[in-house]
């Protein structure tokens, strides 16, 4: 058997933010179970969108670091890097 493989692109159910809060449970259930997705429009112009978690894409986490970790980090990616004796911890010297 041959295979096209196609993937369904589903249209968004579009609804007013007010349309949305009366039935805000069920858009719920239906994104949960059904996979739906709804386009929200506040006077007409779209202003949100409610979607299962599987279908937006993965975001990079956010982290911050100190100096030191930075530089650790950096040196881990690189290889081989030291941190450059005498120097404060916001400097590094990358060789």
């Amino acid at each position: 058997m041959k295979s096209d493989n196609l993937i369904c692109m589903v249209e968004p159910i579009v609804l007013s933010v007010t349309e949305a809060a009366r039935s805000f449970a069920e858009c719920i259930s239906r994104v949960r179970y059904q996979g739906a997705s709804y386009l929200l429009l506040k006077g007409g112009t779209p202003v949100a969108k409610i979607v299962p978690v599987e279908a937006e894409p993965a975001q990079p986490e956010k982290v911050r670091l100190s100096a030191r970790e930075f530089a650790e980090w950096r040196a881990r990616k690189k290889g081989e890097v030291q941190m450059a004796k005498g120097h404060s911890e916001s400097c590094a010297l990358l060789w």
